[in-house]
């Protein structure tokens, strides 16, 4: 790893000019400079007591004052009538500015002195509030020495966390590192930081030549890897080459024996449709035999069809002489029984008739058997009653007395009526 031997950059100075007047501004802002001072603020002198017209410049924040009090920023033109109390106080770039910021001698983490150049880009704005907040806030003078501070400190850290060796390596990662770090703090003071691009790192002399050394070293030993790698190269293709010689060999036997075994599959065929031809000739034979069987059997069935059927005819012949014997025989029982019953039922009929007659009489009877039959009960009661009252004694009185003797009275006019009717 080889040093640069760029030669290391002035470091930029950012200042705040004093002009006549505010025309001036933009020689002032593009005017080169030896010391490698960025004009960043111009101040223009204060007017006379009274202008009568004033030219605002165009492409820069342009802030003015009102009895030196900040009353706002003019826009580009020709405003009339300029009197002592206004005065442009503050003309600013709008323009990105490239600050170089060369830190010298920062200690790697393995204790080596590099060099390192720093270029920033930035810008004040993008808005006259930005412009403003820089002005009254940090000013060009305190924003050189802020950012010098905070591009030196925030280098000197990151070199520190590696070692020498990877310092070219770090490059894009202590930008972005940086760039950020510096869009945080001056953010607040209106100026956001476009780019960061480390230009140039710088090793120490002798660690330099000892770098070159070894990067000599390596490029030998990368010319003797690719000489082997050609030799080994050579010596792939050689044995690629037998290896394909050998692969042709094989396949050449391969196809031998494809061709063999072709040759073996059409004689099996062969073998096969010889063996089909016979079996299709066993075949027919066979079919020929099984049809004569079959035949041979047809007739068989027939033969037998027909002596099953004349044993069957002769069979149901016998079966309906013997069922019209056995219907005349059942057609004489039914008859014979017929005749039976109907003896009965004229015997039934006229006994029916004796019993309605003997109901019709009993009917026109009835009332003379009824008093009969309540004359036998009565009959029957005194005499039970009479008994009663012979065998015991007893004194009947009050109501009881009154029902038995009413009922002894009806009694003997019941059987007086009863023996009138009889």
């Amino acid at each position: 790893m080889a040093a640069s031997n760029q030669p290391t950059a002035t470091r930029s100075v950012v200042i705040q000019k004093t002009i006549r007047k505010h025309m001036h501004s933009e020689h002032a802002f593009n005017a080169k400079t030896s010391d490698g001072s960025i004009p960043l603020v111009l101040v223009p002198k204060y007017p006379l007591l009274c202008d009568t017209f004033v030219r605002i410049p165009s492409g820069m924040w342009v802030l003015y004052q009102k009895w030196n009090a900040h009353a706002g920023i003019l826009e580009p033109g020709l405003k009339m009538f300029w009197p002592a109390y206004y005065r442009v106080s503050h003309i600013v770039t709008k323009h990105a500015v490239t600050y170089s910021a060369p830190v010298k001698r920062c200690a790697t983490s393995d204790n080596v002195m590099v060099n390192i150049d720093i270029s920033i880009n930035f810008q004040i704005g993008p808005t006259g509030d930005d412009a403003v907040k820089f002005v009254y806030m940090l000013g060009a003078q305190r924003f050189n020495e802020l950012i010098s501070q905070i591009t030196e400190e925030a280098i000197r850290g990151l070199v520190h966390s590696v070692r020498h060796d990877q310092v070219h390596d770090l490059r894009e990662e202590f930008a972005n590192g940086m760039k950020k770090d510096l869009n945080r703090k001056l953010c607040n003071y209106g100026v956001v930081v476009h780019n960061v691009k480390v230009t140039n790192v710088e090793l120490p002399t002798k660690l330099s030549q000892t770098l070159e050394h070894t990067t000599a070293f390596k490029t030998k030993m990368e010319e003797q890897e690719k000489k082997h790698e050609n030799d080994m190269r050579i010596l792939l293709n050689e044995e690629t080459q037998l290896l394909t010689a050998i692969q042709k060999a094989n396949d050449r036997k391969i196809k031998d024996l494809i061709a063999l075994k072709e040759r073996e599959l059409i004689k099996r065929e062969k073998l096969r449709y010889e063996a089909e031809a016979k079996m299709e000739v066993l075949c027919i034979d066979q079919k020929s035999i099984c049809d004569a069987q079959v035949l041979k059997a047809a007739g068989q069935k027939d033969i037998a069809s027909s002596s099953a059927t004349a044993a069957a005819t002769k069979m149901r012949n016998d079966a309906m002489v013997l069922l019209v014997k056995t219907q005349r025989e059942y057609d004489q029982k039914v008859k014979a029984e017929e005749i039976k019953q109907q003896a009965l039922i004229d015997a039934a009929k006229k006994a029916a008739e004796g019993i309605v007659a003997a109901g019709d009489a009993e009917e026109k009877s009835a009332e003379s058997l009824s008093l009969k039959r309540r004359f036998d009960y009565l009959t029957k009661k005194n005499a039970v009653e009479t008994e009663l009252v012979a065998k015991t004694k007893m004194v009947i009185s009050g109501a009881n007395g009154e029902s038995l003797i009413e009922r002894l009275c009806s009694q003997q006019s019941l059987s007086q009526n009863a023996a009138c009717i009889a």
